[in-house]
């Protein structure tokens, strides 16, 4: 469970640095920053509901199979 937050942190952090790096070529403003950031976040929502609805259905399989063994 530690592990997909720390990998959505990463990637919000990923978004937001690639932004950063975008304007800092291109000598922009912060908009790049502001796009990566929420980019990043979108990303990072969407791998964290996949993990968390792939570990619910592990851990459904898991207690499924313990009932069977109980009875």
């Amino acid at each position: 469970m530690a592990g997909l937050g720390f990998q959505t942190s990463s990637e919000v952090a990923a978004g937001a640095l690639l932004g950063y790096l975008f304007d800092w070529w291109r000598g922009q403003g912060t908009m790049g920053l502001v796009v990566g950031g929420i980019l990043g976040i979108v990303v990072g929502m969407t791998s964290l509901l996949r993990g968390a609805m792939r570990m619910n259905r592990e851990f459904d399989a898991a207690g499924r199979s313990g009932d069977k063994n109980d009875a």
